[in-house]
């Protein structure tokens, strides 16, 4: 592996480990209103996945995880860099097949992504305040919007996870040393 490839593998490994694997949400009623009573971990869950789902220029983005991961699998010659076979139980080579269920995984986390508004999520809620959406922040706001907003991100995010399974077990298994905790 290349040192920004055993990079990358680390911090992706690392990074997604530690993903909660459930987003429970508590709901407190107040009266005749409602509120997401878990509001900090939601944000927490939320700001862990940014880097994997919005932030195209970090080494751990989807996309970039899968360029290079896949292209570790089509490679035929050693001498252009790692090459990875997957081989069945039986010793059949399912390289070609196994490539096609990771593009079929990175089309899925791609459809799902592009459909939610993380742009707004991260620079008009969560990370900035972004002059182009205070006003819709503002409606959300005192409409309640906001909690629902933030519900269906983090239910979505746990969908990328699991999509993201098989990029961490290939990750994981050739990546050494073992990480251990932080």
């Amino acid at each position: 592996m290349t040192p920004y490839e055993r990079a990358q593998s680390v911090s992706f490994i690392t990074r997604y480990e530690h993903l909660p694997r459930e987003y429970p949400v508590c709901v407190i009623r107040d009266g005749e209103d409602w509120r997401i009573g878990n509001l900090d971990f939601l944000r927490h869950v939320l700001n862990d996945f940014r880097p994997l789902v919005q932030n195209q220029d970090d080494s751990v983005h989807y996309r970039k995880i899968h360029a290079v991961w896949r292209g570790m699998l089509k490679r035929e010659d050693p001498a252009d860099g790692m090459t990875i076979r997957v081989r069945c139980s039986n010793g059949s080579d399912v390289t070609a097949d196994y490539i096609s269920y990771l593009d079929q995984h990175i089309g899925a986390i791609s459809l799902v992504v592009r459909a939610m508004d993380f742009s707004y999520l991260y620079n008009g809620l969560l990370q900035h305040s972004d002059p182009g959406y205070s006003q819709q922040l503002l409606t959300d706001y005192v409409s309640g919007e906001i909690n629902y907003l933030l519900w269906k991100h983090a239910l979505v995010l746990s969908f990328v996870r699991e999509m993201l399974g098989p990029y961490y077990q290939v990750a994981r298994v050739l990546t050494f040393p073992r990480l251990g905790p932080l």
